[in-house]
């Protein structure tokens, strides 16, 4: 995995008061809107494009935690951009 670009909580214009507070507030694993690993329908998804093509791209948006990237990953595919605006995610 690539680390990100950088290294310190940069605010975004994009990036809602809500959701920062909600993660700043220390989200537990499982909690609220954190299903505390890969979501279900796209673990679905993946069993059904298995074998993924060779050079597979995939975006994550929103990707909090990163569980979905992470899972996309492993699948097989070559490249996974993983976004996230809030800074305490």
């Amino acid at each position: 995995l690539t680390p990100p670009l950088h290294a310190s909580p940069m605010p975004h214009a994009g990036a809602s008061d809500h959701w920062e507070r909600l993660w700043a507030s220390g989200l537990a694993k499982g909690d609220k809107f954190d299903v505390g690993g890969p979501s279900a329908t796209l673990l679905g998804a993946l069993r059904r494009l298995d074998p993924v093509s060779e050079g597979a791209t995939a975006l994550v948006p929103g990707a909090g935690r990163a569980y979905d990237a992470l899972a996309l990953a492993a699948s097989g595919f070559a490249r996974v951009v993983a976004l996230e605006l809030s800074p305490s995610a």
